[in-house]
């Protein structure tokens, strides 16, 4: 409808990692600028396959796994707590749980089950603070992805 104003406040864009070790909050206020959430699937869940005839097939891909990068300034200190759980896990071999992301902005939600972390972020250094990018593979990923309240 012509005239609707919508909005968006990143603050209100949260992030859980529930694990065996205690459950972290992973998107804090002290984000980087830009896009600090991302969440891509290994593959579509659906391709197209075609013989030399020319005939086509659709082709259900059922690996649902993916990954999920966050990016948090340098100066977080949540970056702190990820870096204790990767340690961790390098010890132990099962700090894994449920990611979970929600714009309570609008109704957006994502879960990744079975979500680690592949490793500590490279650290850089320069005359800006910079930022972390945090990276977990997960087994499955499962998205509902919504609009954003009205104002």
């Amino acid at each position: 409808m012509a005239g609707e104003l919508r909005q968006y406040d990143p603050l209100q864009v949260t992030g859980s990692w529930a694990t065996s070790i205690g459950v972290f909050d992973i998107v804090d206020g002290a984000i980087s600028g830009g896009d600090f959430v991302s969440v891509e699937r290994d593959n579509p869940t659906w391709a197209r396959e075609s013989d030399r005839g020319g005939n086509a097939v659709r082709v259900k891909n059922n690996n649902k796994g993916g990954t999920v990068a966050v990016t948090l300034s340098a100066s977080s200190p949540t970056n702190a707590v990820l870096s204790s759980a990767q340690a961790i896990d390098e010890l132990t071999e099962n700090v894994v749980g449920l990611l979970t992301l929600k714009d309570l902005n609008g109704d957006t939600v994502v879960e990744a089950v079975g979500a680690f972390l592949t490793q500590t972020p490279p650290p850089s250094f320069g005359s800006e603070r910079g930022s972390r990018t945090w990276v977990w593979e997960a087994a499955q990923i499962v998205s509902f992805l919504g609009g954003h309240d009205l104002a």
